[in-house]
């Protein structure tokens, strides 16, 4: 009787040629993944000039938007506590997108800030408030006295305390301490922004 005959079957192997080739695939893959999700820098920039360019949209004005490499970084309350603990200078800005007069400096704090070769401004959003349809409440009174007494814990003598309800400002903390509020001149209509930005961050000097 005749033998039928068996397909021979080759094993597999896993050579290291393979291994390096799919290696290689998957950090490919990987990298692709990773490139594609936008970062915090890129988010930040992309939410500050669409505000820009809708503002300039709606009220005929032409303010600057910024490119990628901007000095702004957006913060929560904790880890801006946690900057001005540590930091030697703390820039920042206390505001939101809405306000017209953030908008309209945010391209010169930018200017100056790179200018002093001061790497990073924080934006410490005001937006919270401005939402807030009634600040009379106790619940509203209470959050708000709270984190004024954790950025309020160390204010130079010669600077008001931030207040919360009064946005925007511009701050500067050296060593923990507030020693620059634009809010200490509102009252006084020969101040401008102009000059605020000027005095903030020249104040190292």
């Amino acid at each position: 009787m005749a033998k039928k005959n068996r397909k021979n079957k080759a094993k597999f192997k896993w050579t290291k040629e393979l291994i390096i080739l799919l290696v290689l695939l998957v950090a490919m893959v990987t990298a692709t993944i990773v490139l594609s999700i936008p970062s915090s820098k890129t988010k930040t920039t992309t939410s500050f000039n669409e505000a820009i360019t809708a503002y300039n949209t709606s009220n005929s004005t032409s303010y600057s938007t910024l490119s990628t490499e901007n000095v702004f970084v957006e913060v929560e309350h904790k880890k801006l506590l946690n900057k001005i603990e540590k930091e030697e200078y703390v820039y920042v800005v206390y505001g939101s997108l809405s306000d017209g007069t953030v908008l309209q400096y945010l391209s010169t704090i930018n200017s100056v800030a790179t200018q002093e070769e001061i790497e990073t401004v924080y934006f410490y959003s005001s937006a919270w408030v401005e939402e807030t349809e009634d600040t009379d409440t106790e619940a509203f009174k209470t959050k708000k006295q709270e984190l004024e007494a954790d950025i309020n814990k160390n204010v130079n003598r010669d600077v008001e305390a931030l207040d919360l309800l009064e946005y925007p400002a511009l701050l500067v903390f050296h060593n923990g301490e507030l020693i620059f509020n634009s809010q200490t001149y509102s009252d006084n209509e020969q101040y401008t922004w102009n000059m605020f930005i000027q005095k903030a961050f020249y104040i190292s000097k």
